[in-house]
């Protein structure tokens, strides 16, 4: 494994540098989901009837924010390092359509 990506430091010490890593940070997810039906009605099958449910953070996930993960560059020595400040609140969230083709 590169050094770039990991390394072994001394027991008890952390590394000076990156002032954060992908690897010490929890990872997100975000599930997005789309039903779609259509239907042919009328006469003949002449026009076509599309129904369409869009959801967005479909299990309605949050996240917490920590000093030195992510976006925030808190040092690994600093005295806040690792501290939750808050939550990253993305709601769930949904559209409907209905579309008529004639």
């Amino acid at each position: 494994m590169p050094a770039t990506v990991a390394s072994n430091p001394d027991p008890g010490i952390l590394p000076p540098s990156p002032t954060n890593s992908r690897l010490r940070c929890p990872g997100q997810a975000n599930e997005n989901s789309t039903l779609l039906k259509n239907e042919r009605v009328g006469p003949e099958g002449k026009y076509v009837v599309s129904i369409r449910a869009d959801f967005y953070n479909l299990l309605n996930r949050h996240y917490y924010n920590i000093d030195g993960c992510g976006g925030s560059h808190a040092a690994i020595d600093s005295a806040n390092f690792g501290e939750i400040t808050g939550v990253q609140d993305n709601p769930r969230q949904g559209q409907f359509a209905i579309r008529l083709d004639f």
